[in-house]
């Protein structure tokens, strides 16, 4: 289980022991520093199945976000999108 799938899980499995909203902000923080969100190993739950297992909707609208190809081929880098929208690079 990668760190970003652990993140969900236990940010899902919180909310759902404790009846309180996902607090999703470990999960932002891992991908906004370039968490891979790809299956680790292959065959196990993604951090995509996990964030629809439990509902968790910020993973499940920021996941795409960082696995969309970019020029080359490449999986995005956040820090590059955010670099390129304040105009540095």
């Amino acid at each position: 289980m990668t760190l970003l799938e652990h993140a969900i899980d236990l940010e899902g499995d919180s909310a759902l022991q404790s009846g309180t909203p996902i607090d999703s902000r470990l999960t932002v923080i891992l991908l906004a520093y370039g968490a891979n969100p790809r299956p680790q190993p292959p065959g196990d739950m993604s951090a995509m199945d996990l964030a629809d297992y439990y509902g968790h909707d910020i993973a499940y609208r920021l996941i795409p976000l960082r696995c969309r190809p970019r020029q080359g081929g490449t999986l995005s880098d956040t820090t590059d999108t955010a670099a390129s929208a304040r105009g540095a690079g």
